[in-house]
């Protein structure tokens, strides 16, 4: 991310993660494997709350624009978050055509319904667990419980 400020336009990659700042735009993007791009405006290199030199960006909170430092784990934390997800919606079509009708989902949940006494909880769960070209060699595990009503896991 340091080497996309040093020379904006320039694409800086690290371990399949490309960081590119567009300083026309005001804009940190940072293209995570699945293709997705997060955005990060009006970054700026400055001293965070740690002592440290780490990207501040803006961001919206409570209809409020405010400014809000990082550090390496929290991007990795929000690279990792995204990819999670984007495994999960790839998967999510192949589970509609596998009979599983998706109800709701959250980021990191979906809820499915079946007829009552069939549990195929397992076969739900190994088509989660097909990785995706894109997430080779990433480890992925899902789990799941069968209930007659909605409950968080």
């Amino acid at each position: 991310m340091f080497q996309a400020f040093e020379v904006p336009g320039h694409v800086a990659n690290l371990r399949n993660v490309n960081w590119i700042y567009i300083k026309e735009r005001d804009a940190m993007f940072c293209k995570i494997p699945s293709g997705r791009i997060l955005t990060y405006l009006s970054p700026k290199l400055e001293e965070n709350r740690f002592g440290n030199m780490g990207m501040t960006f803006m961001t919206e909170v409570k209809s409020q624009w405010v400014r809000r430092d990082t550090y390496g784990g929290l991007l990795v934390e929000n690279i990792t978050q995204a990819t999670a997800r984007d495994i999960m919606a790839y998967r999510m079509p192949a589970l509609e055509m596998a009979g599983y009708p998706i109800l709701m989902h959250t980021h990191d949940e979906i809820v499915s319904e079946r007829a009552s006494g069939e549990d195929k909880i397992q076969e739900m769960i190994d088509i989660m667990c097909k990785t995706p070209k894109w997430a080779t060699g990433c480890p992925i595990t899902a789990e799941g419980f069968v209930t007659q009503r909605y409950k968080k896991g």
